[in-house]
């Protein structure tokens, strides 16, 4: 158990870490409206230089040549895709261009409006845990569901999978993406007092705390099966270097941020789609990268 200001830190009892007490829905509710949402263009940089969108693009890429691979002959020109919390809507663009049928729930679509106007259509603005409700009282399917950066910021991440998994199709992929953290990377960077705190802890803003292990355990007990996993870019590698330690320098940030898009961008440049993807789940195996993310099917 760790001490995070008025939180405590603790170990759920599937593994993965998160904050005690959790807050209730409403505080929660009431928390993101006063800082979030309230703010649509807050969350969200104003601009993105030519190597931000790069790495974005060839970063969805990866992760739709990894839902390609691990769908396998369940692919056809009929899927459907569902992503909660479709932010800007840059994944959903990426598969509609695919040819797949896309629908994005989120908050707002200010980002969508400003980034991919040509997806309004395809987005339901409301409250995602809501509007998930409402798809689960229909006979929709979807062949793959998306959660990027999601489960961190709800009160049952357990609840949320479980939900999601009962809406894909027969042979359809649940797909997660979340911060790799209390990561072989970080916890050696703390007990090597290469940082003086865990500054991946951000309550109330995250609850939950997964690395690759307890994420996979949380899928498997909402009867899931990994298939798959990869990372992106470990940017915390940079903190090993005092020249490029943006936790003790914040004025370093920046030139990191795009050392990591400009790293990340030229592996995934590679034509070699089953190459990069073995080299990205070899770092994820590893405990690497900074975030993770999981391609699960359900067990029949």
């Amino acid at each position: 158990m760790e001490n995070h200001s008025e939180y405590q830190i603790i170990k759920d009892h599937l593994g993965y870490m998160r904050v005690d007490p959790l807050p209730s829905e409403k505080e929660l509710e009431n928390y993101y409206a006063n800082s979030y949402y309230q703010n649509p263009h807050g969350t969200y940089q104003a601009t993105y230089s030519e190597i931000e969108s790069t790495q974005r693009k060839l970063r969805i890429e990866l992760i739709y040549q990894a839902v390609i691979y691990n769908l396998k002959s369940d692919t056809n020109n009929q899927n459907k895709i569902l992503d909660l919390g479709c932010g800007e809507g840059f994944l959903l663009s990426h598969f509609k261009d695919a040819g797949w049928k896309v629908l994005g729930l989120d908050f707002s679509d200010e980002g969508v409006r400003k980034q991919n106007p040509k997806l309004v259509k395809d987005i339901v603005k409301g409250n995602v845990y809501k509007e998930l409700e409402v798809l689960l009282k229909t006979d929709e399917n979807y062949d793959v569901i998306y959660l990027g950066n999601i489960l961190e910021h709800v009160i049952d991440p357990l609840a949320l999978v479980t939900k999601c998994a009962d809406l894909l199709s027969a042979g359809g992929l649940l797909v997660i993406t979340v911060p790799n953290d209390f990561s072989i990377l970080q916890n050696s960077l703390v007990t090597s007092n290469i940082v003086e705190r865990k500054y991946w802890i951000c309550p109330p803003d995250h609850l939950n705390y997964f690395n690759l292990e307890s994420l996979v355990k949380l899928q498997v007990a909402s009867n899931l099966k990994v298939l798959d996993s990869i990372c992106d870019f470990p940017i915390e590698w940079f903190l090993m270097n005092n020249h490029s330690n943006y936790i003790n320098d914040p004025t370093v940030g920046k030139s990191a941020h795009l050392a990591r898009a400009r790293l990340d961008s030229l592996i995934n440049s590679n034509r070699d789609s089953e190459m990069k993807l073995n080299f990205w789940r070899s770092m994820a195996a590893l405990g690497f990268g900074r975030t993770i993310t999981t391609f699960s099917k359900r067990i029949s």
